[in-house]
């Protein structure tokens, strides 16, 4: 990484060598006093490209402002980075390096193209994503998820539905989504757990990020299945519990999982149907009242 302090000594002795005050050389650059002021005490960079400009200022190389030779920084300055990002003449560590120092009204012009070089050969680009749009965003992706590369990175920068779309490229290649969820709306995340559930795929990791009735929705079909639905109670309403666990205890089925999610005078309803079939009540009492209690006892 470039250290701007160096950097900043630098800048002062060559405008120092020159013969120029911070003044001057602002008012020769068309910037503030301020800008300067801050290269020269570390506190930031010139925009890269300001860096020509200082060059023919001072009559130096780029590389002698920046206190080591850079091929990035330089081939950004002259406008031609993503030619040599397709020639692969950059490394991957000399491309982020040189993002930061691209203004973000400069970046918008290339990013996307550089970017673009870089991601078709597994390259990391998370540094110029703040500087592209979310259509671009999403083309990344894409290559990125085709390679078979990680995207987490990309997806704070993309709208909802684009999420959504490459969520289900992944889960089509049976590959994990559980980054993606945040991501998306609560939609788009019911729409893939009801494909993973119909695969018979976990979908605990799917549950924080639904709505309650499309939590309730993809149990049912999972009781249906015979499947334990224990997952989905934290993220149901009570009502909702409590109409899976009729279900599970006309089967026959244990629905002691059930209890703690359930109103009282829903678990008193159930434990009545549990008499009327003989089973016992016991696991039923702690989440009663015990008026209801009291009132089994006498039926």
């Amino acid at each position: 990484m470039f250290d701007m302090v160096k950097i900043g000594k630098r800048i002062a002795e060559l405008r120092k060598g020159k013969n120029i005050t911070q003044m001057e050389l602002a008012d020769l650059m068309g910037i503030s006093f301020q800008a300067v002021s801050n290269w020269e005490r570390g506190n930031s960079m010139p925009d890269i490209s300001k860096l020509p400009e200082l060059s023919e200022i001072f009559g130096v190389s780029i590389d002698e402002i920046i206190c080591g030779k850079t091929k990035a920084v330089e081939a950004a300055a002259k406008g031609t980075l993503v030619e040599m990002v397709e020639k692969e003449e950059i490394s991957k560590e000399e491309l982020s390096y040189v993002v930061p120092l691209i203004k973000p009204e400069k970046a918008k012009d290339n990013a996307l193209e550089i970017a673009r070089a870089a991601v078709s050969k597994g390259e990391i680009v998370k540094d110029f994503l703040p500087y592209i749009d979310e259509d671009g965003v999403f083309e990344l992706a894409k290559i990125a998820i085709e390679n078979s590369d990680a995207i987490t990175d990309f997806l704070p920068y993309m709208d909802e539905d684009d999420v959504y779309k490459l969520a289900k490229i992944a889960i089509e290649k049976n590959e994990s989504v559980t980054d993606f969820l945040p991501y998306m709306d609560e939609d788009g995340v019911f729409e893939l757990a009801k494909i993973a559930i119909e695969n018979s795929d976990a979908i605990t990791d799917f549950l924080p990020y639904m709505d309650e009735d499309d939590v309730y929705k993809l149990a049912k079909i999972a009781i249906e299945k015979d499947e334990s639905v224990t997952d989905f109670l934290p993220y149901m309403d009570e009502d909702d519990v409590y109409k899976l666990a009729k279900i599970a205890i006309e089967k026959d089925e244990s629905v002691t999982d059930f209890l703690p999610y359930m109103d009282e005078d829903d678990v008193y309803k159930l434990a009545k149907i549990a008499i009327e079939k003989n089973e016992s009540v016991t696991d039923f009492f702690p989440y009663m009242d015990e008026d209801d209690i009291s009132r089994l006892d006498e039926e």
